[in-house]
C-alpha cells in the first residue's frame, strides 16, 4: 500500500474525520478505513451500537471522498471484515464497463414484485417471492434472496434509487442495518458486501450484495422452512436454465461471469 495515506477531509464544517484513505494502486484501487470502530469491534458492533447519525456520517464521508474528492463515479465498492479496524472498504475503478441495461419501470425487479426474474425460463420465480418479509418490516429497504441462488442476501431501497449518494439518511442507515440483521438472523458471518456504481452496475436499481461462505450458507438453508427451501430450489433451477435471459451484459456477451465476488 502506498505510504501517502491521509485522513478523509470533512464533508461538513466541524464534523470529525471518520475515514482514513490510502491509494493501493493509483488509478485502479483505493482503501478506506474507519476511525470510529472500537478496538476489537466489528461492522456488526458499529452498525448496531453506534448512534445512527454516526453510521450515516461515516458512509457519507466515504462516498464523498470517492465521488467528490477523487471524482470517481464508476466503481466497485467492497466492504470486508478486518481484524485491525473492524472492517475496511476497497474501491476498484478504472476498468471499462458497459453499465446496466435499460430497464422499463414495470420490469425493474427491485420495484415490481410481479416482475419475473428470468423471463423465458420455465417456472421463473417472481421478484416479490424472493423478498424476506421478516427483514423488510420498515419503510426504507427490502431484503431478498439472491435471484441467482448464490450464498448471500440482496438489500435494495424501496424507492427507485440508482446512486448510493442519493439515499436519504434513514435509507442509508437502513441499507447497512438490515444487511447486518439478515446475517445475524441466520447466524452468519460475511465475506464481503458489494455496491456497484455507474458503469460497474448490471442493473439500474441500487443493490447492496452480501456474500457469505457457501458451506456456512448451506448449513443455514437446512434450517429454513420447507416453503423457503422450495423457493431456493426454484431459484437454482431458474438461474441455471439455458433459456433464461441473462441478467447482465457480461453474461450476454461472454456467457459466463469472470468477476466472481467482484460482481
Amino acid at each position: 500500500m502506498a505510504e501517502n495515506s491521509s485522513a478523509c477531509e470533512q464533508v461538513e464544517g466541524s464534523k470529525p474525520q471518520l475515514v482514513e484513505t490510502a491509494d493501493v494502486k493509483p488509478g485502479q484501487s483505493l482503501q478506506l478505513k474507519p476511525n470510529v470502530v472500537p478496538h476489537n469491534g466489528t461492522l456488526f458492533d458499529f452498525v448496531e451500537s453506534a448512534p445512527e447519525q454516526l453510521v450515516v456520517d461515516f458512509f457519507r464521508q466515504a462516498i464523498h471522498h470517492i465521488e467528490q474528492t477523487r471524482r470517481i463515479n464508476d466503481y466497485h465498492l467492497k466492504l470486508k471484515p478486518s481484524k485491525r479496524s473492524g472492517f475496511i472498504i476497497e474501491v476498484f475503478y478504472g476498468e471499462r464497463r458497459e453499465g446496466p441495461e435499460k430497464v422499463e419501470p414495470d420490469s425493474c425487479i427491485s420495484c415490481n414484485d410481479s416482475a419475473p426474474l428470468f423471463p423465458g425460463a420455465p417456472g421463473s420465480v417472481l421478484a416479490g417471492e424472493c423478498v424476506l418479509r421478516e427483514l423488510s418490516d420498515q419503510p426504507y429497504v427490502q431484503c431478498s434472496l439472491d435471484a441467482k441462488a448464490r450464498a448471500g442476501f440482496i438489500i435494495t431501497p424501496l424507492r427507485h434509487v440508482q446512486k448510493i449518494g442519493d439515499l436519504r439518511d434513514n435509507e442509508l442507515f437502513a441499507l447497512w442495518n438490515v444487511g447486518v440483521r439478515a446475517l445475524k438472523n441466520e447466524g452468519l458471518s460475511f465475506r464481503s458486501m458489494i455496491v456497484n456504481q455507474g458503469s460497474y452496475r448490471n442493473l439500474p436499481h441500487l443493490h447492496l450484495k452480501i456474500w457469505v461462505d457457501d458451506h456456512e450458507y448451506g448449513r443455514a438453508v437446512l434450517r429454513w422452512s420447507e416453503e423457503k427451501r422450495r423457493l431456493w430450489a426454484a431459484l437454482q433451477r431458474s438461474s441455471s436454465s439455458p433459456k433464461k435471459r441473462p441478467m447482465c451484459t457480461l453474461l450476454q456477451r461472454e456467457g459466463k461471469c469472470r468477476f466472481g465476488d467482484r460482481c
